[in-house]
Parts: structure tokens; sequence; C-alpha cells
């Protein structure tokens, strides 16, 4: 799995996700990278010290019926 950091502020960032490898199971809503929108952030991290941070996930979003797909449930 490829992904990319954007720093959006001090010890702030925006975590994507470019593409999976094909030997990682997905769920059947998705199973085509092709319907995952690589553009928006699938989370956000931030930099509380050296060994601490906050991670807030989003989830993917899907480009085909514009929802936020996480494990548990489309929103």
């Amino acid at each position: 799995m490829n992904s990319q950091l954007k720093k959006v502020g001090v010890n702030k960032y925006e975590l994507y996700l470019t593409d999976f490898p094909p030997l990682i199971p997905l769920p059947d809503e998705i199973q085509i990278w092709d319907n995952l929108e690589n553009k928006k952030p699938v989370a956000y991290l931030e930099m509380i010290d050296n060994s601490k941070m906050n991670l807030t996930w989003f989830g993917f979003y899907l480009k085909k019926n514009k929802k936020i797909y996480t494990n548990r449930k489309s929103i």
C-alpha cells in the first residue's frame, strides 16, 4: 500500500492512500481501486509529542455513490 502525507499545519497532516497491492483482501464495496477517490484524505494525523499522536480515521471516499466507506458502514 502506498501512501502520502500532506502537511496542513504545525504537526498536523492528512493521510492519502494512493493504491493497494492486489494481495490485500478488500470488502466488496472497494474491490475496484478506481472506484475510490485517492485525492481525498482517509485520515488526519496530529503529532502531540515524540511518543503520542492523534489519528482521526475518515474512511475511503467512493466516487461511484459519493459516500465515505469505513470498515463498519457507509455514512
